[in-house]
C-alpha cells in the first residue's frame, strides 16, 4: 500500500511539475508621468536634449529587445522582540529603505541606451547642476512581464511604481573587445505589485 501511494507521488511529481524558464520576460518602461512628460518651455528651450526626448512622449526608442537581463527586488523583513515578564515574541517588521530594480541594456548603434541615461539624470538635475521638480524625476513604470514561451502567453506581470534612476554601470569601449556595449541602470522604487494575468 505504501508503495502505491509513492508511486502515485512520484508519478504526480513528474507528470505535473514544471519551471520558469530564466529568459521568458520582456520589460515594458512607461515614462509618462501624470498623463504626460511635460517640462518647462523654459527648460526645454534651454536643454535641446530634454525637448527632443520629450517631443517623443512615451515612444521613446527604448525596446524590449533591449533588455538582456532584469534583478528583481523583494522586501526584506527584520525579526523585532516584545518581552513580556521573563518570555518573549517575536514578529517581523519591514526593514527598508525602498527598492532597488537592477536592468541590463544592450546598446544599439544609435546609442539610444546612452542617450537615455543621460535622459533619466536630466529629469533629476538639469545641465546646469539645478535639481528639477522631484515630481519630475519619476517614470510612471516599469513592468516586468513573466510568460511562457510554449503557449505564448504572459502570465503575470511585476509592475513597479514611480520608479527614478539611481546609477548606471560604465561602458567598456576597447579595441581588444569585440563584445556588445551594454550598461547596467539601477533604478529606485518604493513599491510594486504583482499581477496575474
Amino acid at each position: 500500500m505504501a508503495e502505491n501511494i509513492l508511486r502515485d507521488q512520484l508519478r504526480g511529481f513528474f507528470g505535473g511539475k514544471s519551471i520558469q524558464t530564466a529568459y521568458d520576460f520582456i520589460v515594458r518602461f512607461n515614462l509618462s508621468r501624470n498623463g504626460g512628460n511635460s517640462f518647462l518651455a523654459s527648460q526645454l528651450r534651454a536643454d535641446p536634449l530634454m525637448a527632443k526626448f520629450e517631443s517623443q512622449g512615451i515612444d521613446f526608442p527604448v525596446f524590449e529587445w533591449h533588455v538582456k537581463n532584469v534583478v528583481l527586488p523583494n522586501n526584506s523583513f527584520k525579526k523585532e522582540l516584545q518581552k513580556q515578564g521573563i518570555f518573549g515574541k517575536t514578529f517581523p517588521v519591514l526593514e527598508s529603505e525602498g527598492l532597488e530594480l537592477k536592468v541590463e541594456f544592450e546598446e544599439d548603434s544609435d546609442h539610444n541606451i546612452g542617450l537615455f541615461i543621460q535622459y533619466l539624470q536630466r529629469r533629476i538635475m538639469s545641465q546646469d547642476g539645478v535639481y528639477e521638480n522631484p515630481n519630475n524625476s519619476y517614470i510612471n513604470s516599469i513592468d516586468v512581464i513573466i510568460g511562457d514561451r510554449i503557449s505564448g502567453q504572459a502570465r503575470f506581470k511585476y509592475s513597479f511604481k514611480d520608479c527614478y534612476f539611481l546609477n548606471a554601470s560604465e561602458p567598456n569601449y576597447a579595441y581588444a573587445n569585440n563584445e556588445a556595449i551594454s550598461y547596467v541602470v539601477t533604478f529606485g522604487t518604493d513599491n510594486f505589485d504583482l499581477v496575474v494575468l
